[in-house]
């Protein structure tokens, strides 16, 4: 999933462009029947290149960890991983009025009944490391409804409807039913409960 960065990427602070790599391994449900649920072991890779030459493979370059770039995708280090929880359908954006890059994850499941979990992480680098905003099961927390019958499965922050200071937002995501809109508003707000993830 390509980091989202405003307009035509007219917000982002630097000349790359991000595409942020959930790994797909095995899934919590099923190795083999169900690959469209939460995967395990739960790790995201980064690669970037130069948003002037997006169409040449060779300035595409992989993070290998601790400031280093490769152009050998073995040489990548997961920049986000959650061993336990798994990871799916990845969103990441550039939130230019607090300078931060915020990642929203599903974890667990994406079905309500099996304790289907939404993580929200915020970081100062596109690489991390992350610090938690929000993992919770997201039906509990009111960002989707209860009936538990419902699936959700994808959440993502909308750079065109977040206020100028960067605390007001528009969260997009499906449900209640088969891939329909759904939308919450809030605010981001200052908290020393963090905790910090790689």
């Amino acid at each position: 999933f390509a980091l989202q960065a405003g307009k035509d990427y007219g917000e982002s602070p630097d000349p790359y462009v991000y595409v942020y790599l959930p790994e797909r391994t095995e899934t919590i449900d099923s190795p083999i029947d169900n690959l469209w649920n939460v995967q395990l072991p739960g790790r995201i890779s980064l690669m970037r290149c130069p948003e002037d030459s997006l169409d040449s493979k060779s300035n595409r370059k992989f993070y290998a960890g601790k400031g280093r770039w490769s152009s050998d995708e073995h040489q990548r280090e997961a920049v986000f991983t959650d061993h336990k929880n798994g990871i799916m359908r990845t969103s990441v954006i550039y939130n230019v009025g607090l300078k931060r890059y915020i990642l929203t994850t599903q974890h667990v499941s994406r079905f309500g009944d099996e304790n289907g979990h939404i993580g929200i992480y915020e970081s100062r680098y596109p690489w991390g490391p992350w610090r938690t905003i929000l993992f919770r099961n997201a039906w509990d927390t009111g960002i989707h409804v209860k009936d538990k019958k419902y699936k959700t499965v994808y959440w993502n922050f909308s750079p065109k409807w977040m206020s100028q200071d960067g605390k007001r937002f528009v969260m997009v995501y499906t449900g209640a039913g088969s891939d329909e809109w759904g939308t919450v508003e809030g605010t981001f707000v200052a908290s020393d409960k963090t905790s910090i993830r790689n």
